[in-house]
């Protein structure tokens, strides 16, 4: 188990079905009735990319309280889950932000990663009820790819580089992803 606060994992953890299939079409329906902003959620110049996103929470500030308390109670669920499972805890820990992203065939992202100084780890969901492989999306980090998994959750050092793969195809469905991010 990690002792130091500031240690980054060096583990890909997958966290599969934290979500059932009612859980996630329920969240998505409401997650679509949301006001989404095109552009992007991160503050810096470094993604010249738009997208689809909503801020949940960003430091101190919370904009959507719903979905801070319910990202909040899967993050602790996760830990949870992590402790018992995988002898791993994030120790004493503070969500820094969580931002939604939705994706479609033809959105663009970037690798990049997060100084793990500021968010020492980095929880991505996937909130899509319905998926087939063949649609692409996957999670790419360092060298690992992680299917897109409706319900399932990855943690990882914030400092790996990593990026939402590529749509394949017109889709029926939105990607969405949430990513919680914590010092």
């Amino acid at each position: 188990m990690m002792n130091d606060k500031k240690d980054a994992i060096t583990n890909v953890y997958e966290i599969e079905n934290v979500l059932n299939g009612y859980e996630l079409k329920n969240a998505y329906k409401k997650l679509l009735s949301n006001h989404w902003s095109i552009g992007s959620s991160f503050d810096d110049d470094t993604f010249n990319i738009l997208f689809p996103s909503v801020r949940v929470s960003y430091e101190d500030t919370i904009y959507q309280p719903y979905w801070f308390g319910y990202f909040s109670g899967i993050v602790s669920s996760i830990n949870s889950h992590l402790r018992k499972e995988k002898k791993f805890d994030l120790g004493s820990y503070k969500i820094k932000h969580i931002n939604l992203f939705a994706q479609q065939h033809a959105n663009k992202h970037a690798f990049h990663f997060h100084d793990h100084r500021q968010y020492r780890h980095v929880l991505v969901g996937f909130l899509t009820p319905d998926w087939e492989d063949s649609w692409g999306g996957e999670l790419q980090i360092e060298d690992k790819t992680i299917k897109f998994k409706p319900g399932n959750f990855v943690l990882f050092s914030g400092n790996k580089l990593h990026d939402a793969m590529p749509i394949k195809s017109n889709l029926p469905y939105w990607r969405i992803s949430v990513g919680i991010f914590i010092d």
